[in-house]
């Protein structure tokens, strides 16, 4: 029997950051260092599409190691 929903399940973006986007947020940092790692996480989904989950945008603040895909 098929689910009620027409979508399938699971994640529907990456899992990862590229190289690309780990470099796009570093040079980001370096630009504006007052940013918050949420305010750089939303304005990595506001130009690129990518979506970072909260816990995980403090990392770009920190200078904590990003996971690259």
């Amino acid at each position: 029997m098929v689910g009620l929903t027409d979508e399938k399940r699971g994640r529907r973006g990456r899992v990862k950051l590229t190289e690309e986007d780990v470099t796009w947020v570093e040079a980001r940092a370096a630009e504006a260092p007052e940013f918050s790692g949420r305010a750089l996480a939303e304005e990595l989904f506001d130009e690129r599409g990518v979506a970072v989950l909260f816990q995980y945008s403090n990392e770009f603040s920190c200078g904590c190691p990003v996971v690259v895909a």
